[in-house]
């Protein structure tokens, strides 16, 4: 970061001094009330920093609080790292960088050792939630209506009612569950289905359910943290389940035969034997309503909530079945997200395409907000993060320029048009803002107005009121005396 907010009296021994909480919590307050920007900051995150960083700074001081406090680091988007606000022109842009809490402590807390950050980490990133998965049924259906509202919550009525009785253990079946240690409260749950191998494949889930606080009673986002913890433990997100996955055939207590919605494109089922029944492309029964029973031949539109044949709907996440005419209305096919998306949430791809704005993450695409592809969503390895936290697609590379070793954001990549950029008389770049630190403006001689940087290869020669390129002034020298020679001939 900026060299001007570097603090030269800076050491170990100051490092271990925590900082002042009054005078934290005065910073966030002046903040919040004199920059929109970062009241905007403090309230998307409950005005807390990162829980790391919260608890390293009640014991040990950063490089520069205050810069901290301004940068405003807080819980990313995917609920495990970091993100945080580079400068000024950064947050009135609404541009946050994400890094993991390790890197962003290593960069303000420069002399504490790796195994101090690594044990703050390790203790403030664990939280008052655990994740477990459960392969009884009983607990499937009593954490499912315990968790996040959706469709298949059901009335909390009796067991043998309940339509997640079909997803039995016996078959693969299982239920991921996000809950709190200290009181149980289920935050989040995801169905999950494995089979024996460790082939790929092996392990999948379709849907997460997340419910962010105990009085959330809305609609069902994806639950982020659960996602990635399934993923780490080997389960693959599919878009629906395998074709021929079976379920368990049960009756409630009248007779009729259980059936939940089926989350994923794959929503229809073929009765198979007395005791149970399997997902099929085309199955003679629609796992489509919300009655928990299973019925056949017709399907309802979740859009415009008319009637139509089973085999005229397409299924869109958030949405569900949505029929034919609808999808060729209001929705986009995505590549990148392999679904339809909504008209609302349809975001222009570099490559022509579309993706779910609310899912860049998940597909590892990022918003381009510079150069040729603005606007524009792109693969993250296909995008380049400036120094000043503009996002530009690789084609335009050939236009970066790289800061100079000695500049604020030594060694980082600039768009060569950038308003700041200034180059020297050496050809090395730099920010307007190093002038006066380690680049000089030349104030006489031929190249008066331009600027030349302190450690670059050109020398200067300094008086009180002026400066010159050495080489410059020397020839001036020169000429001065030649002509004096010719005065006196």
């Amino acid at each position: 970061m900026c060299n001007k907010h570097t603090d030269p009296n800076y050491s170990h021994d100051v490092a271990l001094e925590p900082v002042d909480a009054e005078l934290y919590q005065a910073a966030k307050v002046i903040l919040r009330e004199r920059r929109p920007w970062h009241r905007r900051e403090q309230l998307s995150s409950n005005c807390k920093m990162h829980p790391v960083v919260e608890a390293v700074i009640k014991l040990y001081r950063p490089m520069s609080w205050h810069l901290l406090v301004l940068e405003w680091p807080h819980l990313a988007d995917d609920g495990t790292r970091l993100a945080y606000t580079r400068d000024e022109r950064a947050g009135e842009a609404d541009r946050q960088l994400v890094t993991t809490p390790g890197k962003y402590l290593r960069r303000h807390f420069p002399t504490l050792a790796d195994d101090v950050i690594r044990d703050i980490v390790l203790r403030h990133t664990d939280g008052d939630f655990e994740f477990i998965i459960t392969r009884d049924i009983h607990e499937i259906v009593s954490f499912k209506q315990q968790g996040p509202k959706s469709c298949m919550t059901f009335k909390r009525g009796p067991f043998e009612d309940h339509p997640y009785r079909v997803y039995d253990p016996k078959h693969g079946w299982g239920l991921a569950v996000h809950r709190a240690k200290s009181d149980g409260f289920i935050f989040g749950t995801a169905l999950v289905w494995e089979r024996d191998g460790d082939a790929p494949g092996s392990r999948i889930f379709v849907r997460s359910y997340f419910a962010p606080d105990r009085e959330y009673d809305g609609y069902s986002h994806a639950d982020q943290r659960l996602e990635a913890w399934l993923k780490s433990e080997g389960y693959e997100h599919q878009g629906s389940w395998y074709d021929g996955t079976m379920l368990a055939r049960v009756q409630n207590s009248d007779g009729d035969t259980l059936m939940p919605y089926l989350d994923g494109h794959r929503q229809q089922v073929d009765v198979d034997s007395v005791k149970c029944l399997r997902i099929r492309d085309s199955g003679e029964y629609c796992a489509t309503d919300t009655d928990g029973l299973l019925e056949n031949g017709r399907a309802m539109c979740a859009y415009c909530d008319e009637r139509c044949h089973q085999d005229h709907v397409q299924y869109v996440d958030d949405y569900g079945d949505v029929c034919e005419d609808c999808i060729e209305r209001h929705f986009y096919w995505s590549e990148a997200g392999d679904e339809y998306v909504h008209e609302d949430y349809a975001v222009d791809t570099v490559d022509g395409g579309y993706i779910h704005s609310h899912r860049l993450g998940r597909y590892n695409y990022t918003m381009v907000d510079s150069g040729s592809h603005a606007d524009e969503a792109s693969p993250d390895d296909e995008t380049i993060v400036d120094a000043y936290g503009n996002t530009w697609h690789e084609d335009d590379k050939g236009e970066m320029v790289t800061f100079h070793s000695d500049s604020q954001y030594g060694d980082e990549l600039v768009h060569s048009d950038a308003p700041d950029l200034i180059c020297t008389v050496d050809g090395d770049y730099f920010d307007r803002d190093d002038i006066g630190s380690v680049v000089f403006e030349i104030t006489d001689g031929p190249s008066k107005g331009e600027y030349v940087a302190l450690n670059g290869d050109s020398k200067i020669w300094q008086d009180v009121d002026s400066l010159w390129l050495l080489s410059e002034y020397n020839e001036h020298l020169e000429n001065q005396r030649v002509n004096a020679d010719a005065e006196q001939e």
